[in-house]
């Protein structure tokens, strides 16, 4: 059986700043397919350094999990505080 980690905010916030490392700072200027190809498989290697699973990284980057931690983050770089056509899958 698996061990589980817990994750802390701190953790949760690091992480979602990864994604906006990766995607860089033209956030406007790709369309989201352009961002989903640009970010598929680092989910797997983020996840290996924090010990849980690329999943769970996703549902941070989608907002699924940690969105109270992340919120100013998402607002900071997308421009608006909604998840609105962005969800990765990688």
């Amino acid at each position: 059986m698996r061990r589980q980690i817990i994750l802390n905010q701190k953790q949760a916030i690091e992480i979602y700043e990864h994604m906006i490392q990766i995607l860089g700072s033209n956030r406007a200027k790709f369309s989201a397919e352009f961002r989903k190809r640009k970010i598929r498989g680092e989910s797997s290697r983020i996840a290996s350094k924090y010990g849980v699973t690329a999943k769970t990284i996703r549902d941070i980057w989608n907002r699924r999990s940690w969105s109270n931690a992340t919120n100013s983050l998402w607002f900071r770089y997308f421009g608006r505080s909604d998840n609105v056509g962005l969800k990765y899958s990688c």
